[in-house]
Order: structure tokens, then sequence, then C-alpha cells
């Protein structure tokens, strides 16, 4: 098993929001001035690094020791802002080979899971590397791994890319290539607060997740299907692990970002109609242009709807599981077990959550 300890914390730099200027290595969102919704996202900055636009040749080199939010123009004359990308718009924007836990899924995951300061966590399935960016985003000791090599090193550029590694001078993280089985050997039995699961078949994981927690720690599997956590429960019963089911939680799809958010569109713009000397119509007022474009004396309306034309993205199922002392014989694993052979002989699925000790 090959093991990948993070190289880029040499390439860290301090990050600092007073009066922040733009270095070499910083990826930068540009936004048209014309239309604020046309946005480009850069490579690493270079001194000879270009971007071709429609509006000509972008000589990008030039924003290096410029303010952010300076503006810069194309070879045609058409000026975009220039600005540091948000974690969502960095995640949203950078190149990939497998998709990513969206960051709003992502920082809502870390908070069900209690993430702190401090706190260890196994991460199986680095892939896009977003959730491990949430992760260490709340100084957590993250060992995460992955069975391809190619996905593991492109999720450590993806870390070290944002802000020039800022999110690694936050926690701590290892990254290894092989299986969770050969990691755990490795580390130790019983080393981790918490094990995330983002893989095909994630209850076949289970009995090495079971031994890589503390007491009461957290097995959590992100599933796109109920059915998986389906499976998962009724693995946990036939196989005697010591497991027992936390909470299921139901992760919409949201417009851009995730966690079921909905982004709408607020905005002063001139009515097109009202140049013309005539009504306006609701899809001429949703059509309307934005402010500066020799319109001077044109009627200024407010725009205020939902967001049109994006993809709906994220959602998906989080299913939490606690570790149990391996001595430990509770009155809630009899009932679960009774509950089973209710669901073996009747071939229909029984939902186990509403029993809990407190409440037979």
């Amino acid at each position: 098993m090959n093991r990948a300890r993070s190289v880029f914390l040499s390439q860290c730099r301090s990050y600092s929001t007073r009066n922040p200027t733009f270095q070499a290595g910083d990826r930068v969102l540009l936004r048209s001035c014309n239309d604020p919704s046309k946005t480009h996202f850069t490579r690493p900055l270079t001194p000879d690094l270009e971007l071709h636009v429609k509006s000509g040749t972008i000589k990008l080199g030039k924003l290096i020791g410029e303010p952010v939010r300076s503006t810069i123009a194309s070879t045609k004359g058409t000026r975009f802002r220039a600005s540091h990308p948000t974690f969502e718009e960095y995640v949203v924007n950078v190149a990939r080979l497998v998709t990513p836990i969206y960051p709003h899924d992502a920082a809502a995951i870390a908070s069900l899971l209690s993430i702190h300061r401090g706190i260890r966590v196994l991460e199986a399935g680095t892939g896009h590397g977003s959730f491990t960016c949430s992760l260490l985003a709340r100084g957590a000791d993250v060992t995460t791994v992955d069975q391809r090599e190619d996905v593991s090193q492109k999720a450590q550029a993806n870390i070290a890319g944002y802000r020039n590694g800022l999110l690694l001078e936050q926690g701590k993280v290892d990254f290894r290539v092989g299986k969770i089985a050969d990691v755990i050997q490795e580390v130790g039995e019983n080393e981790f607060d918490v094990v995330f699961l983002d893989l095909p078949d994630p209850e076949t994981y289970f009995r090495d997740a079971a031994k890589a927690l503390k007491a009461d720690g957290i097995v959590a599997i992100w599933c796109p299907s109920v059915s998986q956590i389906m499976k998962a429960v009724k693995m946990i019963e036939e196989e005697n692990l010591p497991l027992t089911m936390d909470k299921t939680i139901e992760f919409p799809g949201g417009s851009g970002s995730g966690a079921g958010l909905r982004r709408w569109t607020i905005r002063n713009a001139v009515i097109r109609a009202s140049v013309k000397g005539r009504g306006v119509s609701v899809r001429e007022q949703e059509g309307a242009v934005e402010l500066g474009e020799g319109l001077e004396d044109a009627r200024v309306e407010m725009v205020c709807r939902p967001s049109v034309g994006e993809m709906i993205v994220g959602g998906g199922f989080l299913g939490m599981f606690r570790r149990r002392l391996d001595t430990e014989t509770s009155k809630e694993n009899i009932i679960l077990s009774a509950e089973k052979r209710k669901f073996d002989r009747n071939g229909v699925w029984i939902d186990l959550n509403y029993v809990t000790p407190n409440n037979p």
C-alpha cells in the first residue's frame, strides 16, 4: 500500500484578510462587469498565464500583486472583476475525476458528526477531496484513503489549490492509497472517533469500521439511495456487528449548492419595453437587462425570483451508526433481533428506528 503524506504544507502561505493581494499560484474567479452572472475560473496564476474568451485574450499574469477586486480588460476591451473564489465556487469549478460531495452537503454532514478540532477521522473514499476540506476547515485530524492513486493525487492537488493550501494549515491530513483494512492494521484498532464511508456497498466495510472506532464512535455512510441504508441495517443484524443504528437523514438536492438550498436572483434591472414606451409583460420583466448599458432614461425595476436554468446538484442519504462495547448486550439489540425475524418471514421492510433502549 502506498502512503502519501501531504507534501503541500511547505507551499502554504498565511492568508490575510486585510488588504489581500493576488499571488502566484492563486486561483481567481473573473466576473464580467457587464453581466456578473458570467464567470471564468482560472488556472493557478503565473506571470505568463493567459485566458482566451469570446471577448479576446486576458493576460492574467498582470493580476499578480494587484489587490483583490481589481479589474482587468481583455484585448477587445471587455472588463472583468477579479476575486478569490468562495469554497463553494472552488469545488464547483475545479477540475474533477469523480463527483464531489457538494459544499453545503459536506458542511451539514460535518455538523451532524460533531467534527471539531483534534477529532480523529478515518475517511474511506477520498474522491474529489471536498469532504476532506470540510473536515480540515474544522481542525480535524484526518486519515483519508482511496483505492485509486490518480484520484488520491487529484484530491491532494484540489485541497492544496484552495487559497494556496489554506485548509492544510487548519487541520492535519494523511493521504493513503490502498484498502481500509490495511490502514487500520498499520494505525491500530479503536483509534478513530469517526469513520466516514463514501464507497459503493459501504456495509461491506462495517466490520473494519467497527475495529477502527473508539467506543461510542460514529460510522457514517453517504449513499445515493435509502435502500443502501436498509442493507446496512440488515448486515449489522445478520453479522452481529457491534454497531447500533443512530439516525438516517435525507439530503435533498439544491440549485448549485446542495443541501436543499435554492438560489434566488435579486437585482436592479432596466426594462427593455420601457424604452419603447409600451406595456411590460412578465416575460419581458424577467428578461430585463443589467444597468449601465446606455439606457439611462429607461425605467428601473427590481427583479426578485428564483434563479432559473441551474442544475440541481447534491443530495443523498446519510446513515449514522454508533459503536457499542464488545461486551454490551442491550435490550435494544434483543428487540431488533425479534424484528429481524418478522422482516425475514414477511419479506417486508420494517422501520427499526422507533426502537430505543428507553422505549421498547
